[in-house]
């Protein structure tokens, strides 16, 4: 690991922390795609002590911010909108099963006020595809 490292590029590696510390950042930055090279125009060239540090404050906060914490509220707004949308499913689920498709009157009311039920008048008087033919035979 030593020999890829360059302490031109910023990429220090004299110790097994200084290469931990490089590796990290550098695994963290590299995931996310935008490595955001920061310099220092005060002092020519970098030390590994203010690279830690800016690193510290500036890459992993940052990392932490937008990877960690963006893409949770991302998939937890995802996960809330297919809840939604399952929910929507099963309600309509129900009232399909639930209630007569042509008048819209509850099977509970068919069950009580009649011999036959909520089956039977789905099943002969209101056959759904009876009237989708009827409407096909009309537009002819």
């Amino acid at each position: 690991l030593h020999d890829y490292m360059d302490d031109n590029e910023n990429l220090f590696c004299s110790t097994l922390f200084e290469c931990f510390i490089t590796v990290s950042r550098e695994g963290l930055l590299d995931t996310i795609g935008l490595p955001i090279p920061f310099t220092n125009f005060a002092q020519q060239e970098a030390s590994f002590i203010t690279y830690t540090l800016r690193s510290i404050f500036f890459d992993i906060p940052f990392f932490i911010l937008v990877t960690l914490i963006g893409l949770n509220i991302v998939t937890a707004i995802l996960i809330d909108r297919f809840g939604e949308l399952r929910q929507e499913r099963d309600q309509l689920k129900y009232k399909q099963l639930k209630s007569c498709f042509i008048c819209g009157i509850d099977s509970k009311r068919f069950d009580e006020k009649t011999k036959d039920g909520f089956k039977t008048h789905v099943r002969e008087d209101h056959n759904k595809w009876k009237y989708i033919y009827y409407m096909i035979y009309l537009d002819r």
